[in-house]
């Protein structure tokens, strides 16, 4: 009886420490598209509470986040740069995911990179990138099609 009651507790005592929820994912990878390195722009991951969590892409391809709540996650990527010129888009997290305008930074904003992704992956209404993130380290390389 009481080695069934100290199990009880300690069982009781892990759930506790570790919660009841997934813990938390680091996730890193590479992005291309039609094969080629994408050397700008953002990935975002938008958790089952519709919360976005962001990073850019570094000049050789790669993007790293930290403390992603683990659990199934819907994604887009952008690359235009936000926030430096008219014309270009950024995500509007507040709606979800989606596009929003960009502010502009007056008559002599540079001009960053043209895009190189279709519209569609930009918008995680379109995009139809979704995948499954461990508690721990996830690798999670974006190949994304023509």
């Amino acid at each position: 009886m009481i080695r069934s009651w100290m199990t009880t507790v300690f069982a009781l005592s892990v759930f506790a420490v570790t919660g009841c929820g997934s813990g938390k994912a680091d996730v890193t990878g590479t992005v291309k598209y039609d094969g080629k390195l994408v050397t700008h722009g953002t990935v975002v991951f938008v958790d089952k509470s519709n919360l976005t969590h962001g990073a850019d892409i570094q000049s050789d391809g790669t993007y790293s986040l930290a403390g992603i709540p683990a659990g199934e996650v819907r994604m887009y990527v952008y690359d235009r740069t936000p926030g430096t010129t008219t014309g270009g888009s950024r995500p509007d997290t507040a709606g979800g995911g989606r596009r929003g305008a960009v502010a502009t930074t007056g008559a002599n904003a540079e001009r960053p990179p043209a895009s190189v992704l279709p519209e569609k992956y930009g918008d995680v209404t379109t995009a139809g990138l979704t995948t499954t993130l461990k508690s721990g380290k996830n690798d999670y390389n974006f190949d994304l099609p023509k």
